[in-house]
């Protein structure tokens, strides 16, 4: 080969052809969650009134919050089913209220957590799950 010429290859594969697969359709499964109380932890109006509204269209009771120090607060006097806990937010971010709410002494340390975050960076969601979220949902969040 020569410089600024560029290169061709040839490349043949022998492959046996092979009968369709069966593909399982993605059967979802509904659930009942009338009655079932959530917490929305987002500095955001505009993706806490999002979040509200999936959640009540499944029948969640729902209150929120805008930073982790009001989550902290509220679920240390009020029991909640499920935490949806922003991450970037003032006063105490999502790392430091899940850290804080595992470390409880009451029933409340072992609410289930969503870590919702529009971090990209993976070490900010393995932060957040070496604190106690038990999974991360990625904004934007899709029903």
């Amino acid at each position: 080969s020569q410089e600024n010429i560029g290169t061709t290859f040839t490349v043949e594969v022998e492959i046996s052809p092979c009968e369709p697969g069966k593909v399982e359709s993605g059967h979802r499964h509904k659930l009942n969650c009338n009655g079932l109380k959530a917490l929305i932890v987002e500095d955001n109006r505009t993706n806490a009134i999002i979040m509200e509204t999936f959640l009540r269209a499944k029948g969640f009771e729902c209150s929120s919050v805008e930073n982790g120090q009001l989550a902290v607060n509220k679920i240390a006097v009020e029991p909640f089913d499920l935490i949806l806990m922003d991450n970037h937010m003032p006063v105490l971010d999502g790392v430091g209220a899940i850290s804080a709410i595992r470390s409880m002494s009451s029933a409340a340390k072992s609410v289930l957590i969503f870590g919702c975050t529009a971090d990209v960076f993976k070490e900010t969601q393995e932060r957040m799950l070496g604190v106690g979220a038990d999974h991360i949902i990625a904004k934007p969040i899709v029903e």
